[in-house]
């Protein structure tokens, strides 16, 4: 299947800016909030030291954690972005893992005034903080496609876990065609045969190729690598095993969204939503 490429409709630097003023407004606000309270209940006993050191938290501390937790959340944005329509997202198109959000807020801070004037040069507006831990900010409204300038570096697939005995069992097919398809949000139909060999094996289904991708679904709105779809031989029957790898969008089976990592058993006649598409599978 030939490979659809979207492109990122990357946010300028002015809403950038303006998202920076909102936040460091917010958090000013709370802090003279709390500093307040603290002053006004502590009047007639104030341990100098002790406020110190609590003022130095909320300057220090509290600000990269605030920013980690909300670009790691659903919103992938702070309120300032989240005003300004913009956010945070991993180049590949999964959602960002506190750790990295915060790993990007040590380092925006370490590095304030060079990491910025970086983002005037960089192809894809990117600060030296999102290029060292591989996000870009982007306009809200826009679909996440591939970036032809960076060559993102996957995640390996972690090996699935043990999973529990749950529906549901399919018949061991007889051949060895198995047919992916159904539409995409565009409305165009998605449909690709995968051998058996190929399925026992596993197939990763994503919005754009990289290095694990085994087959494209063309829409911006599924992630470089969306989901895994394997076969699994059990003594006189066969199995569907279906796993999401943590995409941005989310994988429903039923209308029922699916933990990322946590492996599904599916039947033939499973609805199976990847971001703004809907595919079946079945047997050829």
């Amino acid at each position: 299947m030939n490979l659809i490429k979207g492109s990122l409709n990357i946010a300028p630097i002015w809403k950038r800016a303006i998202a920076i003023i909102i936040d460091s407004i917010i958090l000013g606000l709370i802090y003279w909030i709390i500093v307040s309270a603290i002053l006004i209940l502590s009047v007639f006993s104030i341990d100098i030291d002790a406020l110190i050191v609590f003022d130095l938290f909320l300057l220090i501390v509290c600000p990269p954690i605030y920013f980690a937790v909300m670009h790691s959340s659903t919103k992938h944005a702070t309120f300032g972005k989240q005003i300004m329509k913009i956010q945070v997202v991993h180049l590949q198109g999964n959602t960002l893992t506190f750790g990295r959000a915060l790993g990007r807020e040590v380092l925006r801070n370490t590095l304030v005034l060079f990491t910025y004037f970086l983002a005037l040069f960089t192809q894809n507006k990117q600060t030296l903080h999102d290029y060292l831990v591989k996000t870009v900010v982007v306009n809200k409204s826009s679909n996440r496609g591939s970036i032809p300038s960076i060559d993102p570096i996957p995640d390996p697939i972690p090996a699935p876990p043990n999973i529990p005995d749950e529906p549901s069992e399919i018949p061991k097919p007889s051949h060895n065609a198995w047919v992916i398809s159904g539409f995409c949000n565009s409305g165009d139909a998605v449909r690709f045969s995968v051998s058996q060999q190929e399925l026992e094996a596993g197939i990763v289904l994503g919005g754009r190729k990289t290095e694990d991708t085994t087959h494209i679904v063309p829409d911006n709105t599924v992630s470089g690598r969306h989901l895994r779809l394997r076969l699994q031989l059990d003594t006189g029957s066969t199995s569907l095993i279906l796993e999401d790898l943590d995409s941005m969008n989310g994988t429903l089976v039923d209308e029922q969204r699916l933990q990322p990592h946590h492996p599904k058993r599916i039947s033939l006649q499973s609805r199976i939503q990847i971001g703004g598409s809907e595919i079946q599978v079945s047997r050829g």
